[in-house]
């Protein structure tokens, strides 16, 4: 799944399934979490904690979630919260409510999906930024103070040569 395109509410995406022969095939899938418009669970709502619930609009009814715990998805230690119903088991990223783990099984389809690589989240340097703007600042500048001192010594040499030439013309 690629999120195209996020407003407000509303997430566009483009869904890519792999079928058990081989075939693939692509989809795009408009989401509004404000209108229960959640597809099959794959995004829902952002930040909800066990006890919220979720309008899912083609059922007409709010689904429950039922857990979360910090779990290592992906490299990073994520919150993943989750709900189970008789026909789908579904794990989520918390605070973006993207699917880790689906799995659906119903009469005439079953889907069965794992988030395997995503870039909305990546290992998160340690590093103080404020410290680190304002020092690579200087360090930029001092370059350039560098790059123009050479390049001003540069031309002053090559000015009193010239002016010597000139001299010599005469």
């Amino acid at each position: 799944m690629q999120i195209l395109n996020v407003e407000g509410p509303i997430i566009v995406t483009n869904v890519t399934t792999s079928a058990f022969n081989g075939s693939v095939s692509s989809l795009l899938m408009t989401f509004n979490l404000e209108k229960g418009d959640v597809g099959a669970w794959f995004i829902i709502p952002a930040n909800l904690n066990p006890g919220d619930s979720f309008l899912d609009a083609s059922t007409g009814q709010y689904v429950l979630i039922q857990g979360e715990q910090p779990l290592t998805w992906l490299g990073e230690t994520r919150t993943i919260t989750n709900a189970t119903t008789s026909q789908r088991a579904k794990h989520w990223d918390k605070s973006t409510g993207v699917f880790v783990v689906c799995i659906d099984v119903f009469d005439s389809y079953s889907i069965n999906a794992t988030a395997i690589k995503t870039n909305m989240w990546g290992t998160q340097s340690s590093l103080n930024l404020t410290i680190i703007n304002p020092v690579l600042f200087v360090i930029i500048l001092g370059v350039a103070i560098l790059i123009l001192g050479i390049g001003f010594r540069g031309w002053n040499k090559r000015h009193r040569r010239l002016c010597y030439i000139v001299k010599q013309s005469f």
